[in-house]
């Protein structure tokens, strides 16, 4: 996070996020309004596709092999790469966590 984002206080951040998805939004209005939304939504997936690495899924356990086949379901075969992180061997390698698409994990209950 850059440091002049971290240094202003939460309401300062919700201030100035609600101003940027006000722009966004007009931005958009005017996008459909000139026929040009197919191509700004092609190029946001594409900056989004080539910036995202990875998507972490913190659920109940009895959720994780639901999300596995959700993500099965919805994606082309072997075009993604699914990691259930779970157990005592569990990888502590970011540099390997970070090769797969999904991540899904639990969380503990008290």
């Amino acid at each position: 996070m850059p440091k002049s984002i971290a240094m202003q206080s939460l309401g300062e951040v919700a201030d100035k996020m609600d101003v940027l998805m006000e722009l966004t939004l007009e931005h958009l209005k005017a996008c459909v309004d000139e026929g040009r939304l197919p191509q700004v939504y092609d190029t946001l997936m594409h900056s989004f596709q080539s910036t995202i690495k990875g998507t972490l899924v913190v659920c109940p356990m009895v959720a994780v092999i639901q999300w596995r086949n959700e993500i099965a379901r919805f994606t082309a075969e072997g075009s993604t790469k699914v990691l259930v992180y779970h157990g005592a061997n569990r990888c502590k390698d970011v540099a390997e966590l970070s090769q797969y698409d999904f991540v899904l994990t639990t969380y503990f209950h008290c």
